[in-house]
């Protein structure tokens, strides 16, 4: 993951933690902050992060890798849908080299 990423909730996230879809009214996000004292809960840097919800303006820390759950999922633009964008991968582990495209 990487501050100015668009990401969204990811569909396992949201069935097994319906209560999340209020964060982010199912929209986008922006990652705004690469949380770098992970240690303080037993995590590494870089596996929480925290967003700000397009849609509610609401901000939150969500698991980028820590204890192997992945709450977030890349967002992209998707032509031909009324310029709205939708996610087009469920899950993605943040892996070095990952190309994304940013808006």
């Amino acid at each position: 993951p990487v501050v100015g990423m668009m990401v969204a909730l990811c569909r396992e996230s949201l069935e097994k933690h319906p209560e999340l879809l209020a964060d982010s009214n199912g929209g986008p996000g922006i990652i705004t902050k690469i949380d770098k004292r992970a240690e303080v809960y037993g995590a590494e840097p870089g596996e929480i992060c925290s967003v700000e919800w397009e849609d509610t303006g609401k901000r939150g820390h969500y698991r980028t890798g820590w204890e192997g759950i992945y709450r977030l999922a890349v967002y992209a633009a998707v032509s031909g849908d009324s310029g709205r964008e939708k996610v087009v991968n469920q899950d993605v582990d943040a892996t070095v080299g990952l190309r994304v495209n940013l808006r």
